[in-house]
């Protein structure tokens, strides 16, 4: 990370995506009122448009297209006035959509990409390919004007993922180049070239990237160079030595507070300095209407309390003029932050319970896109479940597992498909020295973890049942079975002890009317454990955690919650509250620090945002922190308010009086 940039703690993003028809832009342009209003609110960092989705940069550029509306130096004039009062500026830079230059050049334009997958910002396929001249001819000499011209702390690529199959001529040369073979058609997924085609176009970010890397670090190197989501749970690789800091926009538009935590628990654990954009908008970019300061200081009280970075997001109207109203209401936020900065930013997470989303595991699909939403749904199943139940958790890519593993109570492996033989390895090693793992489905298919695990996988069935006993890990309120719609696996027991039973349903009548209702009297090995050098291994059948993500059924949310409960070694942090609370264990100074988090929605329909306006206070709520060593103060903070604690068997006792929004305890 830039080293002037660490103390920049309240970032401003002023989104500006302007098309051709503005010809009204910037007439009431006043320099001195933006200034005014963005210091004022508290913000000692923004981010400035270069260039937008529509491609015409907001500077005068010698390679691009300069607004034609525009008649001043706009980026330059705000980007010189801030530095004047000491806010950093890092510039703003769409990528890969580009209307300009894909209608000045439609053969860089990128093939294969539909209007409403993820490019609806622009028309019909005006997002460029970068195996085009498009990177040496545009955007380098671009990054060139930017950082000889104007005083920038860094740039924000936004767009610069691989989102899939391009079969452009630029793709075609490119491809036989590097690989002396033709580029499959799109789809020809039986194609010997295809499994070779979809790595190197997975790899396409990385290419641009160090390109990206050498073109601003030859002029600024202490320079931030961040493009969005890279690095984040939705491109689970190491961050290279070179990459300042980790960035994203989180995603809004359905639960706005459980995926900020989400993002978080992944980015805590890498050891970068990381920020998470939130905007004020009530549905997301798209939209002008102003979301309630509640759902704003919610997600970011879950970003500190995770060691991140604020990172609030506006949009400026056409003479870029900025709201009175927002910008006292952005300072209300920027104050809730500046009060609890010293206590949270850079924070170091507690290790306790661990998820591992496994490169290899994310990236087994047929598609050459970077993303894969399909395969975080066990890892949203299992955050929301372990959020509700109170259990303070990571997400951990490959890498950050190597360091964490020795640290953790407990990993588990949410319906992993496919886990490399290195990872199984340290995941065995972690178990014979002590460690506690849970997997479930697909997991055993690894040699070494079917020996941990103890069972055989011998057939499958398509849909069936789980049947708890309340005495046995069951649901917390009957012994009801729990039907799960995805694949079972039928075990025989290779050292394992049952837990639990399965079963097939009693009739399958399709789809139309789902399945038939649980033939107890043919049973399987449902949930397992098996005892491994001084840990255990605990196997589920089923594929409960997606099932949860995409069912929302609360027997399951009970029996994730139960199974962790039952078989952690230690509980290092248990509270007692509503399931609306999340727990957050973090350690700053060597003192550990306690976040509790109030989340609860506003009732809303299927596919629309459900939003904080209003909150019930939550009242003493009882606390239990593992601590070896003798304490001697339990301090509320921000407040500073000491809280009355008793200490004895290693453990540590306090309630807290009451929980708005975000509260922090600090142990010392």
């Amino acid at each position: 990370m830039s080293r002037d940039y660490k103390d920049c703690i309240c970032k401003l993003h002023i989104d500006f995506h302007t098309p051709k028809g503005a010809d009204n832009l910037c007439k009431e342009f006043d320099c001195q009122d933006i200034v005014n209003k963005v210091k004022n609110a508290g913000f000692n960092a923004i981010q400035l448009f270069t260039k937008g989705h529509f491609g015409y940069s907001y500077y005068p550029t010698s390679v691009g297209k300069m607004h034609s509306h525009l008649d001043f130096d706009l980026f330059g004039t705000l980007t010189n006035a801030f530095v004047k009062e000491k806010i950093k500026v890092i510039a703003y830079y769409s990528l890969r959509p580009d209307n300009y230059q894909a209608q000045s050049n439609p053969t860089w334009k990128f093939s294969g990409i539909k209007v409403n997958n993820c490019f609806n910002h622009v028309d019909a396929n005006n997002v460029m390919c970068f195996q085009s001249p498009y990177i040496e001819e545009i955007v380098l000499p671009q990054i060139k004007e930017i950082f000889e011209t104007y005083p920038v702390s860094g740039i924000f690529f936004d767009f610069g993922r691989s989102n899939g199959y391009c079969g452009c001529s630029n793709c075609q040369q490119a491809f036989f180049k590097t690989h002396g073979m033709e580029l499959p058609d799109k789809g020809d997924y039986q194609s010997p070239a295809w499994e070779i085609y979809k790595q190197w176009k997975r790899l396409e970010q990385e290419r641009v990237e160090i390109k990206l890397h050498e073109a601003i670090h030859s002029i600024n190197p202490d320079a931030i160079l961040v493009i969005n989501y890279s690095y984040t749970l939705r491109n689970p690789k190491k961050v290279p030595d070179y990459y300042g800091m980790v960035s994203m926009d989180v995603h809004e538009n359905d639960y706005y507070g459980l995926n900020v935590s989400l993002n978080a628990k992944y980015l805590a654990g890498l050891n970068r300095t990381w920020d998470i954009m939130t905007t004020r908008m009530a549905n997301w970019w798209g939209d002008w209407n102003l979301k309630p300061i509640n759902s704003l200081l919610y997600q970011n009280a879950v970003i500190l309390a995770h060691g991140g970075r604020a990172f609030l997001g506006d949009r400026a109207d056409v003479d870029w003029k900025l709201d009175d109203n927002i910008y006292d209401y952005f300072k209300q936020i920027n104050d809730f932050i500046k009060a609890r900065a010293d206590i949270c930013i850079d924070a170091d997470p507690v290790p306790y319970v661990g998820i591992f989303h496994a490169r290899e595991n994310y990236n087994t699909t047929a598609s050459a896109a970077n993303d894969q939403p399909d395969k975080l749904f066990a890892i949203k199943g299992l955050h929301k479940a372990l959020v509700m139940k109170h259990i303070h958790h990571l997400i951990l890519n490959n890498d950050s597992l190597k360091e964490y593993l020795p640290k953790l109570q407990m990993l588990i492996l949410p319906d992993l498909e496919v886990i490399s033989d290195e990872s199984a390895e340290q995941i065995f090693e972690y178990v014979l020295n002590g460690g506690v793992v849970i997997g479930s489905n697909g997991c055993v298919d690894n040699s070494k973890l079917k020996t941990l695990f103890g069972v055989k996988s011998k057939s499958e069935f398509p849909r069936g049942y789980l049947l708890p006993e309340k005495s046995k890990l069951g649901q917390t309120c009957s012994d009801f079975p729990i039907s799960i719609p995805g694949k079972f696996r039928i075990v025989e027991l290779a050292g394992a002890t049952e837990i639990m039973k399965c079963c097939k349903p009693a009739y399958d009548s399709g789809e139309m009317l789902k399945f038939g209702s649980a033939d107890k009297k043919q049973s399987f090995p449902g949930l397992t454990i098996n005892n491994t050098g001084k840990g255990k291994a605990i196997y589920c059948v089923a594929n409960i955690f997606t099932t949860y993500w995409q069912k929302n059924i609360p027997a399951l949310k009970h029996l994730i919650g139960n199974i962790v409960k039952e078989y952690v070694p230690k509980r290092i942090i248990e509270i007692e509250a509503p399931e609306c609370v999340e727990v957050v264990l973090m350690k700053k100074d060597n003192n550990q620090i306690v976040h509790l988090l109030n989340y609860q929605q506003e009732r809303t329909g299927k596919g629309i945002m459900a939003l904080m306006d209003d909150f019930i206070p939550i009242y003493n709520i009882k606390v239990k922190l593992y601590s070896k060593i003798k304490i001697s103060k339990v301090i509320q903070v921000p407040e500073n308010i000491p809280l009355e604690w008793e200490q004895k068997n290693n453990y540590v006792y306090f309630n807290v009086p009451k929980l708005e929004i975000h509260q922090a305890i600090k142990v010392i």
